[in-house]
């Protein structure tokens, strides 16, 4: 009893400790019960076991509230509560080009091609048990919680980490059965070989692919406009950034306020201050960041994208930097 005790406490503990750090990790809260309901129902009948699921989402819950007061407060928006949601809307679950992106993605930072190969195997066999099951059905249903981050390669791939356990726990058990299959030394040594070239040159596809994204999906030059910036600006100064998100999301998923502000810029130069969206037109909410004491203002983007902005800048501030990669604007 005291085992079991001990194995519940961290069970609360490691759950919460991972829906802390991303509230999707909460997947694990679905597995665990359909590990249960499908290979130890009568567990389910045990009430600690949903005190202890209860618990975990108060812990987690807890957390997404304080944030939640802090959009209200800042207007930091947190994809859940506050703000900018992540859940998918029903028109965008009806676009079917969201489907391939979704296995191109899993493909890519999930899966993998051979964790996607010993998933087809494994089904074939009839080899998964209550806990394959589980793990694949937690895996599903948080791509679709998600989906309208997970459809989206420049935003998404830490949303997949998951599923990269699901691939590598699959593709281990899938070669452990052939294995078997494979009785006589010298085949299960050229098994054995196979099997590391195999791997060596899936992985060493992957590596390539994930070091060398398109620039279009994560746009770099904001990473070199901060650095160029923290070379520049005083310690502690106040800035501007416009953000290359804009302010709503997209009609597939109902237009509703978009998580824009990049922190990279802020992060790279150790400064303050206020991100504006990508979409933003006029001055006037720049001006009341002036007011407030912004020293700086960053343009992620080589060529203007609002005139009335840009008059005004030429009144008001100098620009003391621009490249490829953007320009850097100081106030009068």
């Amino acid at each position: 009893m005291k085992k079991k005790n001990i194995n519940l406490f961290y069970t609360i503990l490691f759950t919460s400790l991972a829906g802390l750090v991303k509230p999707l990790a909460l997947n694990l809260g679905i597995i665990q019960f359909f590990i249960l309901f499908l290979g130890k129902r009568e567990m389910l009948k045990n009430l600690k076991v949903w005190l202890a699921w209860i618990f975990i989402v108060l812990i987690v819950g807890g957390y997404m509230y304080f944030s939640y007061k802090l959009y209200l407060e800042y207007g930091n928006t947190f994809g859940v509560i506050g703000g900018e949601k992540k859940f998918p809307t029903l028109h965008g679950l009806t676009v079917l080009i969201h489907y391939p992106k979704l296995f191109y993605m899993s493909v890519v930072w999930g899966l993998g091609i051979t964790g996607w190969f010993s998933l087809i195997y494994l089904l074939i066999k009839k080899k998964f048990t209550s806990v394959e099951w589980a793990i694949l059905i937690g895996n599903v249903i948080a791509v679709f919680v998600a989906m309208r981050y997970m459809v989206n390669q420049g935003f998404s791939p830490h949303y997949y980490i998951f599923m990269c356990f699901y691939g590598s726990y699959i593709s281990g058990y899938a070669f452990k059965i052939l294995k078997e299959n494979i009785t006589e030394k010298e085949k299960s040594k050229k098994f054995n070989i196979a099997v590391a070239i195999l791997i060596l040159i899936v992985f060493s596809a992957h590596l390539y692919h994930r070091t060398h994204p398109l620039r279009i999906h994560y746009h770099p030059n904001v990473n070199e406009i901060g650095v160029k910036l923290k070379e520049l600006a005083e310690p502690g100064s106040l800035i501007i950034v416009r953000s290359i998100a804009n302010e709503r999301e997209r009609s597939t998923w109902g237009n509703r306020i978009n998580n824009f502000e990049d922190p990279r810029v802020f992060y790279i130069t150790d400064l303050h201050g206020w991100s504006i969206p990508r979409d933003d037109k006029g001055y006037k909410r720049i001006k009341s960041y002036v007011e407030k004491g912004a020293k700086y203002y960053i343009e992620p983007f080589r060529n203007p994208v609002d005139k009335e902005l840009e008059d005004w800048l030429k009144q008001n501030s100098s620009q003391i930097y621009a490249d490829i990669n953007g320009r850097i604007y100081k106030f009068k």
